[in-house]
């Protein structure tokens, strides 16, 4: 199961929002003991695999559950708890009063489909990861308001138009259900001003290209970069050289790139995008 949950991870492993480690990565000869101890100590997130066989292990309730609980009640860590099995009294266990996955604490052998459950927890763990990379921004004087949606592109017929057609090729993008598709979105070819996005999970992953990609004369000053914040984007880190961000309707992804691409970058609206995909190279 632990090796099912890693697989439905991948979306986010491939973009750098995390990097996972478990008892099963201690090298050959190394003192478990320390490693899992250095491991605990450090993790950002812990994941909690919750069973009765977790709950009934000395070693695991004691020494590892309750020191993850102790780092989150000092804000130095996040715990969340995943409930593979059906396990009595989890609610009254000290983890019970952090978030649980997936949705309602339903154990994932208890979905009819197993993959229905395995997605909803990666969700849940992105948004958490979102919501603290969010955080951080807010920490660092950026300001959050809510994303575009779709209704925005409604009272402007350049932009309702340009908004359709890359509608469309979200279709067709999810439609290949290949999770090395994806399709970008040039706004200004000189400039490289460009949004981007694959699909995987149900969800899309976006981005908006950063200074990172652009030549001096076309970089984004901090009013630029302060409004791609405004608009929902989160800022560029070590493994994400790009803004980023997650969305779940294709309207929505269309009219966050449209929005993206004319108020910040300055692209033009009045003439059809130039949208490239993988799968027409």
């Amino acid at each position: 199961m632990l090796d099912r949950l890693r697989t439905h991870l991948a979306m986010l492993r491939r973009h750098g929002l995390i990097t996972e480690w478990y008892d099963r990565d201690i090298e050959a000869g190394a003192e478990w003991r320390e490693e899992i101890t250095r491991q605990l100590e450090t993790a950002d997130v812990i994941l909690l695999l919750v069973s009765a066989d977790f709950l009934a292990s000395d070693f695991a309730y004691e020494q590892e559950m309750l020191r993850a609980i102790e780092r989150a009640d000092h804000g130095e860590a996040t715990v969340i708890g995943v409930i593979l099995r059906p396990v009595d009294g989890w609610e009254s266990s000290p983890f019970g009063k952090f978030q649980v996955l997936p949705q309602n604490g339903r154990p994932i052998t208890r979905w009819s489909n197993s993959d229905d459950a395995y997605r909803d927890v990666a969700a849940g763990i992105r948004s958490l990861l979102e919501d603290r990379v969010r955080s951080e921004s807010l920490a660092e004087g950026l300001h959050v308001s809510e994303v575009p949606r779709a209704s925005d592109l409604a009272t402007d017929s350049a932009s309702a138009a340009r908004g359709k057609e890359i509608v469309e090729s979200l279709f067709e993008l999810l439609l290949r259900a290949n999770t090395d598709d994806f399709i970008i979105v040039i706004g200004d070819s000189e400039a490289n001003y460009y949004t981007q996005c694959f699909a995987e999970e149900g969800s899309f992953w976006c981005e908006a290209v950063s200074n990172e990609f652009l030549e001096a004369s076309h970089a984004l000053d901090a009013d630029q970069t302060t409004l791609l914040a405004t608009l929902g984007w989160n800022p560029p880190g070590t493994n994400r050289l790009n803004w980023w961000c997650v969305q779940q309707s294709v309207e929505d992804v269309a009219a966050l790139m449209v929005r993206s691409l004319s108020d910040v970058y300055g692209v033009r609206l009045d003439s059809p995008l130039k949208i490239e995909t993988s799968w027409a190279a």
